[in-house]
């Protein structure tokens, strides 16, 4: 089981497990609810089973309350002693996870007539759909948009909760898109070997250079940040163009450099971005050196609101891509070798998203 990042609540007790990020560490953290302490334990997979000195840091008979997150998705519990909480962890006895949400292959808010639409469930789940609020039915085949109209979706799969219900709004237009190109202004973010990979502004500017070049001729306007300037003027700047979709391009470091592989980072996942974040995502790591090694496909994150570049609340279709690590020298040098082959790809996804 893979769980997100520690997420601290004031009167929760958490429990978070972290394959990915902890390299087969289980990291698990209390709180007591009786005198608010807090204590934070570490345990290799093989100890777990074994470790017991843990229990004579709680009173008996003391209810604790702890919690964990997956996909974005909060679960929680409330158990009379620590050795339920153990036990929990032992037999992976936990409540049913939800499916992820549906999303679909191109923008809804832009779409050519007579366009056939993907249903798409990550869980590989069934997926029921309506039309302009008709009946659900179960998704079989592509679906031809011809014109307006509202489809709601959610998919359902065994031992799963039901997915959220994923509003698109399908809007027949020809109009030019607007992208906002947001490269990273992180000059001091240096590759580990800066003979393969200088800096991370310099590079995904570099990137950002040739996506844009692939892009000319098509039905597209593009716009680019001022590395001067802040977040927030270039939120203001999206928002008067009225931008259709703010694409920020990182490199990514670890504090311990001892990481590898790429991630795509939006707000929640009932945002409007899920869908482009999925098709962006799993097509550039489709090209990605080391995509057999499930470490690296560190997938579609949520960042919920503590990234303001994918932040729903100041861009209403925004993504942040890590394309790779910086600071580990396979990923900088597979960047720097094939960064051609990387605009290239992000090309054509976006050409094919939006249908330019």
């Amino acid at each position: 089981m893979k769980i997100g990042n520690i997420y601290r609540i004031d009167w929760h007790l958490y429990v978070v497990l972290d394959f990915d990020d902890l390299d087969g560490i289980y990291k698990v953290q209390f709180k007591n609810l009786n005198n608010g302490a807090l204590k934070t334990e570490m345990f290799e997979e093989n100890m777990l089973f074994k470790y017991k000195p843990m229990n004579l840091l709680f009173k008996k008979e003391t209810k604790y309350h702890y919690k964990f997150e997956e996909n974005g998705i909060e679960y929680e519990f409330l158990k009379e002693n620590i050795e339920d909480i153990i036990d929990n962890l032992i037999n992976n006895n936990w409540p049913n996870k939800k499916c992820l949400p549906v999303h679909i292959n191109v923008y809804e808010d832009n779409i050519q007539p007579n366009t056939y639409i993907k249903l798409i469930n990550n869980d590989k789940g069934k997926i029921y759909y309506s039309i302009n609020n008709g009946k659900y039915i179960l998704y079989k085949k592509e679906l031809l948009i011809n014109k307006n109209c509202v489809i709601k979706a959610y998919a359902t799969k065994e031992g799963y909760d039901n997915s959220d219900i994923i509003k698109f709004n399908f809007k027949l237009k020809n109009r030019i898109i607007k992208i906002y190109f947001s490269p990273s202004r992180q000059v001091n973010n240096k590759g580990i070997d800066q003979s393969v990979y200088s800096n991370e502004m310099e590079m995904m500017n570099l990137l950002t250079d040739k996506i844009i070049n692939n892009l000319k001729n098509k039905n597209v306007m593009c716009y680019r940040n001022n590395p001067e300037l802040l977040i927030k003027d270039w939120q203001k700047e999206g928002k008067e163009k009225n931008i259709d979709f703010h694409f920020a391009l990182h490199s990514n470091g670890s504090s311990k450099h001892n990481k590898k592989g790429m991630e795509c980072w939006i707000h929640l996942p009932i945002s409007k971005t899920y869908s482009l974040a999925n098709i962006l995502y799993n097509n550039l790591y489709s090209i990605y050196y080391d995509n057999k090694n499930q470490i690296t496909n560190r997938g579609v994150k949520f960042a919920k609101g503590n990234l303001m570049e994918c932040n729903d609340k100041y861009f209403k279709f925004g993504i942040l891509l890590e394309v790779a690590y910086h600071d580990n020298l396979d990923d900088a040098k597979w960047i720097s070798e094939n960064i051609d082959e990387i605009a290239k790809n992000i090309t054509k996804t976006l050409i094919e998203y939006f249908q330019l």
